[in-house]
């Protein structure tokens, strides 16, 4: 009986452990008229991410209104009309200028998946940090332990920064 309770409690834990992600993604947004930017601020203050975008990839300045109750839909409803692809990086949702598909057909056949770490002086990891392909919008943040994934092509540069620190690029 006792190692049954055991089961039944660590299936249980098992359960709620599994679902937290998909409760930290839970918001209830009902905005009406108001500007991308304040969309944007009242999705961080709701649910603590981010949105990372190029000035020049979104505006800001467009009047939305926003009824959702999960992340994808309160991110999709901020960012319509806008022409633009994101993902969720952590607690960074990253905010991207559409590809036409030429440029993305070529782009893929030559871009290559890029691995690694980014680590401070002491070879500690840096968890946060930027890593930019180039000029242009796309990027990642690293996770907890200061790794990356990012596809760039041999011909990019990677340019990676961190608050306090001076940016580096390194040739791909």
């Amino acid at each position: 009986m006792i190692l049954f309770l055991r089961k039944t409690v660590l299936l249980a834990l098992g359960a709620i452990l599994v679902c937290l992600p998909l409760a930290a993604q839970t918001v209830s947004l009902s905005l009406d008229n108001v500007t991308v930017k304040e969309a944007i601020l009242q999705l961080k203050e709701q649910t603590g991410y981010s949105l990372m975008y190029a000035a020049n990839d979104l505006d800001t300045r467009k009047v939305v209104s926003v009824h959702a109750n999960d992340l994808k839909g309160a991110v999709e409803q901020i960012l319509k009309g806008q022409d633009v692809d994101w993902e969720i990086h952590g607690k960074s949702v990253v905010v991207s200028k559409k590809k036409t598909p030429q440029k993305q057909e070529q782009s893929q056949t030559a871009a290559k998946t890029i691995k690694g770490y980014v680590l401070d002086e002491d070879g500690k990891p840096l968890p946060g940090a930027t890593v930019q392909v180039g000029n242009s919008s796309k990027g990642v943040l690293t996770d907890i332990n200061g790794a990356y994934e990012i596809k760039a092509s041999p011909s990019e540069e990677l340019t990676y920064s961190f608050v306090g620190m001076k940016p580096q690029v390194v040739r791909v």
